[in-house]
Formats: C-alpha cells, structure tokens, sequence
C-alpha cells in the first residue's frame, strides 16, 4: 500500500457542525494516525486522564492539490489517554481508513465483494497477456521498423473458495477508462497528449466474492489466508498493496430547473455507484522488503490450475488444524533477523508437531499403553515411597508417562524418511509364513498384491519427494537423524558440565548446522505440499530447484 500524508476537515457523524482541521498520515507498516488541531468534542479533566477515548467513526473531507475534496471515514479510532497544556492538539490512531464515502455507522460498513492486488501476484499466476511483433527494418540491420505491443485481456478465472468466498483472478488492461477519457478531453481542448513516455504493465488481481454482503472484518480474513498462500507458494513475503471495492448509495445532486420562468436550485438523491479505497497496517517496519526473486518460487497458478479448488481448500483446513506450524513456517520469512540456533529449533519443532499430528507414531495401541501405564504406575508408588521422594515429583513423573507412548524426534524423522525398505521386508517375510501354508495361485496372488502395494507406496510416500541425491547414502541419512537428534537435545537442555567427553559427535554447529537447516526446510516444505493434496512427483521437482539453491 502507498504512504501518503494529507490535510483535510474532520468531524463527528453526530456533530457535523464541529469541524477541524488535522492530518491524515498513512504508511503500510505503522498504525494509521491524525493529528488534529483541537478535539472532535469537549472533553473534561477527568475523561483526558481516565482512559484512552474510543470514536467508532469519524468522517473528514481529504484535501486535493487542485482543491478537491474526497470523502473518508476512519473506523474505531481511539485517542490516546494523555494531558496537555498549551494550544490544544490531539493524535487519533484507527483502525482502517475507508477513502470515498462517508458511513453513518459500523453496521452499514459491509460489502458486496472487495478486489485486491498483491505484490508481483502477476509473476505467481504466470499467464501473461503482453505480445510483442518486432518487423524488422529492410534497408538497415539489427533494428526493426515497427513494433506492435499486443494486451490481450484474459478472461476471469475462478481458482476456488475460502470462507465461502469465490476467488478469482481477474486482468486488468493497462489502460482504463478515465485514462482514456482523460486522453480524450485533452484533444478536444486542443491539447497534445504526451506520447513520449507510456507504461505499459500487466497487471492482475483477486476478486473476493461471497454468497452475501459482509463485514469488513471478514473479508480481511480472507486476504490474510491468501496473502499467507502467497508467500508460501511464492518463498518470500507477499503483501497486499492496494484494497478496493464499489457501494452502491444514495448521493445527493443539485441541478438548476427552470420553475415558471425562474431558475431554481433542486436537490435531489440518486443511487450511483461509489469507489471505497481501504487502508490499514498490513506489515511491520521490523520486516526488511527485498525485491522479488523468481527463483525461490516453490510453484505457480499453471502448475497447480487443475487442482487450485483443492488446494485452496485444503490451505485453510491445514491454516486452521496446523495453524502453529504454518505460523512457525511463515516466520522464516517475516522474522527478519534470527540465529541459526532459534531457526534450527523452530524447524526441528514444526516437523516433530506436524508428524504427531498427521502420522501414525505410537508405539502400541492406546489400550495396550493404558496397562502398561498402570503396571509403571504402580511400580513408581511403591519405589518412591521406600525412599521417601518429594511427592511433586511422582506427579511429575507421572505426568511424563502420557508421552512414553509416542515416537520420539528421531523415530518421527526415521519415519518420514523411510523409503519402505522395512515393509518389504515385512511383506516378504509374510509371503515366505504364507506360502508354507497356501496354494501356489494364492500365493500369486499375495505376491501381486504386495508388489502393487510397494509400487503405490514407493511413489506416493514421504521419502518420494525428496530430490535425488538429497541424501547420498543410507549412512548419510541416519547421521542426518542423529545430528537433528543430539543438536536438538543440546541447544534445549543446556548444561553446565565442561566435560567434551561426554558431549556427543552428532552435535553441530557454524556450516554443518546451517546444512540442516537447508534440509529441515525442506521436508517441512514437502509436508506442507503433501498436505495440500500435490502430486508426489510435482512436489518432488519443485523441491529438486530448491535444493539447489
């Protein structure tokens, strides 16, 4: 979104009469803020040094440079609680700033649909409309005599829904109709059009559209979830730069009619169409904003288009079942300034959630555990006793039994990293117990069954997405696994003893600690493509580029 700064009016919906002057400052990474001269209403003594002061809606007149005015209405403003003395100045922070009407009430803030564009939204979708003829010059080499620039606008292309929303990408020519109408004006006054210097763009955006008209509130949950979309399929942070939408109101006209030979002034109110710009804080200053890099794209619109429904489905279910893994994901990119250490342990704890969340990792069923758990029970009552322990601690420890059941970091890491070598070995040990006692055409069959089973697994399961050579051998994996293992438990239980015996060989740090860094990222990123619903063998080529990165 653009920073602008500018003075106008302002006033109260119910006392219109009291009006300031004041002005408007806006930038994306702060909370919007009016400094006015003087207050909105008389305040007393008490209310300026009880709390802040809460304004639901205030209503102001923009000033332009040739004059103008543009109506905007601020949305739940509150004035910070403080005393002054001297000329009386105050600073009001809203929440939104909704530039082109003036709304009487929250209530009536709802709307038909909202149209965003986010950062280099053009370069995701990966459809461009621009065309470009060169034909070259006869009589003189290596230059072209025309050149014909060539926007074809494509047609609108539903891509799924969020919230109920449908969600659209819709294109935009880089000329639009004031412009033209603006080219239009200069001519019959006579004037040239400046032709020296055009910019021609593609541009796109979203069109979010539910069933009914809602509140503003609801539609900014879903430019959220699709901003966070972006910056996930895109590798880096996306943000919305402009918000807009149309109302459709009242508007009060005045037109000289002609009344018994006298000119009078009429006013009358005819319904037309008005354009709302929206405003508010959509990132941080901490945040440092680089420019785009295409590279790090994970994929684009025309790699997922005949599954975009699903997968946009499937991103708010897992935005809301795994909501602090994504979170934690996301972090990498809008944390701008982390140690590899803090990275590390993020990483490390994402995976571990989202195995125990999405993957079977129990030791045993839950009703042979539950004996187990008793008999273990039982045996710490007994043995604490004889030795007279602080009762805090057998509550503690029992406490801890509820997790002796689930897998540990490195079996949830063996797990995903299995290549289903263990359960060939689990098959053939069945077929060779079952063909003791089977005919040979069962057999057959058992052996048919087992091999597509294998073939289904090896090319749908985790491992399968990895790129090839991410590992470059078995041994090279389970140290993977043991770093991850020991790095982990060291950076998380710190101790004071200095005895480098004991400290374990799998633990890293500097260049080798980075590299696991690398490689966490990226099996966090292919859960996160498995659990969109991707292809096994898309999500492997996206992950090949960027393990080259």
């Amino acid at each position: 979104m653009e920073s602008f700064e500018k003075n106008g009016i302002w006033f109260l919906p119910e006392s219109p009469d009291r009006q300031i002057t004041g002005t408007l400052v806006f930038s994306p990474d702060q909370q919007p803020r009016l400094n006015l001269v003087g207050e909105l209403r008389e305040l007393d003594l008490q209310e300026k040094l009880e709390s802040d002061i809460k304004y639901p809606l205030v209503h102001g007149y923009l000033i332009g440079d040739s004059g103008t005015f543009e109506e905007v209405t601020l949305c739940n403003s509150y004035l910070k609680n403080e005393f002054k003395t001297g000329y009386p100045t105050s600073e009001l922070y809203p929440e939104f700033i909704l530039k082109g009407y003036h709304f009487s009430s929250l209530d009536e803030i709802e709307f038909q649909h909202i149209i965003v564009q986010y950062d280099y939204l053009e370069k995701w979708v990966n459809l461009p409309n621009l065309e470009i003829d060169c034909i070259p010059h006869h009589d003189q080499a290596n230059t072209y005599k025309e050149i014909i620039f060539n926007q074809k606008v494509n047609e609108p292309i539903e891509i799924g829904k969020i919230n109920d929303c449908s969600i659209t990408i819709i294109d935009l020519p880089f000329l639009n109709p004031q412009y033209v109408q603006s080219i239009n004006l200069l001519a019959t006054l006579g004037r040239k059009w400046d032709r020296s210097e055009i910019l021609i763009k593609e541009q796109k955006k979203i069109l979010i559209k539910p069933d009914s008209p809602n509140k503003l509130n609801y539609f900014l949950e879903v430019v959220d979830l699709i901003q966070e979309f972006l910056t996930f399929s895109c590798g880096q942070i996306i943000l919305p730069f402009k918000i807009e939408t149309t109302i459709i109101a009242n508007n009060q006209e005045f037109e000289n009619q002609l009344f018994n030979g006298d000119w009078r002034v009429i006013q009358t109110e005819r319904q037309r169409a008005f354009q709302i710009n929206i405003f508010y804080k959509v990132t941080s200053p901490l945040i440092n904003k680089v420019s785009f890099n295409a590279s790090l794209i994970l994929f684009k619109f025309t790699d997922i288009r005949e599954s975009s429904a699903k997968v946009l489905n499937n991103w708010q279910n897992i935005r809301e079942k795994i909501s602090s893994i994504i979170e934690i994901y996301l972090g990498l990119y809008y944390i701008p300034v982390r140690y590899k250490n803090d990275l590390f342990l993020a990483l490390a704890q994402a995976i571990e959630g989202f195995h125990r969340i999405y993957c079977e990792g129990d030791y045993c069923d839950n009703d042979t555990f539950k004996k187990i758990e008793e008999k273990l029970k039982e045996t710490f009552s007994s043995e604490l006793q004889k030795y007279d322990i602080h009762e805090a601690y057998y509550d503690s420890l029992l406490r801890k039994t509820e997790y002796w059941n689930e897998y540990s970091l490195k079996e949830r890491l063996e797990d995903f990293l299995d290549d289903g070598s263990i359960l060939w070995k689990i098959y053939f040990l069945k077929l060779t117990l079952e063909s003791m006692s089977c005919s040979l055409l069962r057999y057959a069959s058992l052996l048919r069954y087992a091999y597509f089973h294998l073939i289904y697994y090896s090319e749908n399961n985790f491992y399968s997405c990895l790129p090839d050579n991410f590992f470059i051998s078995n041994e090279d994996k389970e140290n993977f696994i043991k770093q991850v293992r020991d790095t982990r438990g060291f950076l998380t239980h710190p101790s004071s003893d200095s005895n480098s015996n004991k400290k374990s060989k799998h633990i890293v740090s500097g260049n080798e600690l980075e590299n696991l860094i690398h490689k966490l990222k990226i099996i966090l990123e292919i859960c996160l493509l498995k659990s969109l619903g991707l292809d096994s063998s898309k999500i492997k080529a996206w992950t090949r580029s960027r393990h080259l990165l």
